[in-house]
């Protein structure tokens, strides 16, 4: 019979096991990005309804100021994603804006929109870095 320990031990291999080798990483960061190329596709990332919703309440509790206050909000975060040559997802990163909670949504998003192929590489970096941005107005 397996003890609580042997059976975490398991969980924890069969997790590792499930883990692609090539599974990507997100990260929050900073730094000049011009110099790497546009995303294919779309400049911006749009967000859907409830990451709306979830930074409009994030911003009304005054939790996020570098982005708005009182009901309204200017949000364009740059990201940058490096693509595997199979234009599957390495690694995004999102700029640093001192408001984890809207970092995570943005980077959530740009992360869906990577690996769904709504913003793909161009093919001119070699390296496979690609810069784009997370945009949310409201008035």
């Amino acid at each position: 019979m397996m003890d609580a320990f042997n059976l975490r031990n398991l969980a924890l291999i069969a997790a590792l096991i499930a883990t692609p080798l090539s599974a990507q990483t997100v990260e929050v960061g900073d730094g000049d990005w011009r110099n790497i190329p546009l995303i294919g596709q779309n400049m911006s990332v749009a967000l859907g309804l409830g990451a709306m919703e979830r930074i409009d309440k994030i911003v009304n509790k005054g939790a996020c100021k570098p982005i708005g206050h009182r009901g309204k909000i200017t949000m364009t975060m740059p990201f940058i994603v490096e693509f595997n040559p199979d234009k599957s997802v390495a690694r995004l990163v999102v700029k640093r804006i001192g408001c984890p909670e809207v970092e995570q949504i943005a980077a959530s998003a740009a992360l869906h929109a990577a690996k769904t192929g709504r913003v793909l590489p161009t093919g001119v970096n070699a390296a496979g870095w690609y810069r784009g941005e997370v945009s949310y107005f409201l008035e």
